[in-house]
């Protein structure tokens, strides 16, 4: 996909549980996607809602070794202070290429049943969502979600007995 296509932005919907923790902070994103150019960009951001939290942008030049081949991808946001997520509530990491001329690819799976996606990691709580020209998130896709994993920085659990920060 990219910039003129519809939709234009592909996300992976995430939510934890709000019995495994209070907060958390996330540092950034591993994916498996395909960057078909050169010389262009690729803006990650990650979402409450449709209001972007934290977002950094990638020269494809980092990862454009095989047009025609798969790879996974980090990519680490760069503020200096990252926002504290709430466990319990939706947010989004999203993928948007801003030149028409780049044509990204996410890899996605797609499941039969929305059930299957209990057998992985995150359940049925981390789904695809899209959206166009920034507008809303379409109806997030209940047998689909991307090859795509979120890094944590810091995790706070609801009792404040721990604390988990890697760094």
């Amino acid at each position: 996909y990219s910039s003129t296509s519809t939709p234009d932005e592909y996300a992976l919907g995430f939510m934890l549980p709000s019995g495994v923790g209070a907060t958390m902070q996330i540092g950034g994103v591993r994916i498996t996607g395909r960057c078909s150019a050169a010389a262009k960009s690729l803006l990650v951001t990650l979402y409450d809602g449709t209001t972007s939290l934290q977002d950094v942008t990638f020269d494809t030049d980092d990862f454009v070794s095989n047009a025609s081949g798969f790879r996974s991808m980090d990519f680490i946001f760069d503020e200096t202070t990252l926002s504290t997520l709430t466990v319990g509530s939706m947010y989004r990491l999203g993928f948007a290429p801003p030149d028409p001329a780049h044509n990204f690819a996410l890899c996605v799976m797609e499941t039969s049943t929305a059930s299957d996606l209990d057998a992985f990691p995150g359940g049925t709580d981390f789904v695809l969502s899209t959206r166009t020209d920034s507008g809303a998130w379409d109806a997030d896709s209940t047998t689909k979600r991307p090859i795509a994993e979120f890094l944590i920085e810091d995790f706070t659990d609801r009792e404040n007995k721990f604390a988990v920060v890697l760094s």
